[in-house]
């Protein structure tokens, strides 16, 4: 027979199921009927009544929304901002991705003071971004190969404006003062040696960031408008050719039928 301990017993005695842990949780409830008050003579309080029982939930403090906190960066992360920024997250996304990896620390008030002693002292801030959407707009363009159509019958030197309307086709804005040409021209046309070929411009975000975008060169035969931005006709264009060879085929039909009645008529009349 297997001997256990007291004190082996009174563990598995206290041991308590995953399921059934204890929740601190407060429900603010709110009385429905409000109990007559008694009188100061009274030698007991006035008894309540089952009215007097029934309660309305008012709010589970369970489901509140937990306020943001507010941390400072120790490096630069994309999308929050530069390094020694307070910035306030939710608590669940601060503790488990900025503050154990250790890119954040909680904004208490020594971590205050040792933020303005570092950023005075400290020279290397790490990269510094104008604004915390500049990265995100940078590593956007750097993925995106945008297609630069060129004309394959006539001269040309690709130029900043050239760029412009190649970025406004593929869906970004961008002035064309804020785009920088590689210090080599480029000229063409030259099927052979630069059809798909892909080159990088610089192209500044906020005047300040500089990210380097690529983009490839592809020969047309025709000069591309500006608004041109499709490759297969839309269906507007599929129905107008279809009307307009119907409105041929019946004038020519309308025709041939005009011509029968002519020659009858002729021949009746000889």
């Amino acid at each position: 027979m297997l001997k256990t301990s007291s004190a082996s017993l009174s563990l598995l005695r206290n041991l308590q199921s995953p399921l059934h842990q204890e929740v601190r949780a407060t429900q603010i409830l709110r009385r429905v009927v409000h109990p007559l008050l008694s009188k100061t003579w009274y030698k007991k309080p006035r008894s309540l009544t089952k009215e007097n029982y029934i309660y309305v939930c008012e709010e589970e403090t369970e489901n509140r929304k937990k306020p943001n906190i507010d941390v400072i960066l120790t490096k630069f992360v994309e999308g929050l901002g530069n390094k020694w920024d307070v910035v306030s997250v939710r608590p669940f996304y601060g503790l488990s991705h900025l503050i154990v990896p250790g890119l954040a620390m909680y904004a208490t008030p020594e971590n205050l003071k040792l933020r303005e002693k570092m950023r005075v002292e400290t020279a290397d801030l790490g990269p510094v971004f104008s604004t915390r959407t500049s990265p995100v707009m940078i590593r956007m363009l750097k993925s995106t190969i945008i297609r630069l159509p060129m004309n394959r019958d006539e001269g040309w030197t690709v130029e900043p404006w050239h760029l412009r309307i190649a970025l406004r086709q593929a869906g970004i804005t961008v002035p064309e003062e804020a785009i920088e040409l590689p210090e080599t021209p480029i000229t063409g046309p030259d099927y052979d040696g630069k059809e798909n070929k892909v080159f990088f411009a610089t192209i500044y975000v906020n005047k300040v960031d500089k990210g380097m975008v690529p983009f490839r060169i592809q020969h047309v035969g025709k000069a591309v408008r500006v608004d041109e931005g499709r490759k297969c006709p839309s269906r507007s264009c599929q129905l107008k050719l279809f009307f307009q060879s119907r409105r041929q085929q019946f004038k020519s039909s309308s025709r041939k039928d005009s011509n029968r009645t002519e020659h009858a008529g002729s021949t009746r009349s000889t």
